[in-house]
């Protein structure tokens, strides 16, 4: 009688290094394009949080009949007098006075947000050099036009992205009207992230 011997069941060793070989290559392949997809991603979680808040202050304004300011806040108790909104939290009061002040005995506070991602950049460009956006209480702004300019960590201009509003309060995106991948600003110029 023959002893057969079981046959072996699995992969030898090189094939298991082969194996990972492979695994390693598509793993490095896929790093990038996750990471380009996360950015993607809390790009659009930021501003798409931004857009919320210039909506809600301007309907409130409307709504109470008083002014609403948006601001950037270290505390969420006053507003900074900086355009660089990196950072910071976002602060909508009902400016009961006028004063353009947040005053807690006088104003109201509407809303706070967490503060915004520390490593990356979001930059206020305002008509009449304003660190606040102000919203009457006819929905328009005191202040002309403006926009917001948001790059992410790794200031890849193809992922930023620009949030415009006109005077009547109307607010939209910058387009890339140019099809190179980066959004223009007003001036028809390339948002610049450096």
């Amino acid at each position: 009688m023959k002893n057969h011997l079981p046959k072996a069941l699995g992969f030898t060793l090189i094939e298991l290094i082969i194996s990972l070989a492979i695994l390693a290559i598509i793993a490095m392949q896929a790093v990038p394009a996750f990471q380009s997809f996360t950015e993607r991603s809390q790009t659009r979680a930021v501003t798409n949080d931004l857009i919320g808040y210039l909506n809600f202050a301007r309907s409130q304004a409307i709504q109470e009949n008083h002014p609403v300011i948006i601001c950037s806040s270290h505390n969420g108790r006053t507003c900074r007098q900086s355009k660089n909104w990196s950072g910071r939290k976002i602060m909508v009061y009902l400016d009961m006075n006028n004063d353009n002040l947040f005053r807690e005995a006088d104003d109201r506070l509407l809303r706070i947000s967490e503060a915004l991602p520390q490593d990356s950049h979001l930059r206020l460009r305002i008509f009449r050099n304003k660190p606040y956006i102000k919203w009457l209480s006819t929905g328009m702004t005191d202040t002309q036009q403006g926009n917001f300019t948001y790059c992410p960590p790794s200031r890849d201009m193809t992922i930023a992205r620009h949030i415009i509003w006109n005077v009547s309060g109307r607010i939209y995106d910058g387009i890339d009207s140019n099809g190179d991948g980066i959004v223009e600003n007003s001036r028809n110029r390339n948002i610049n992230c450096r």
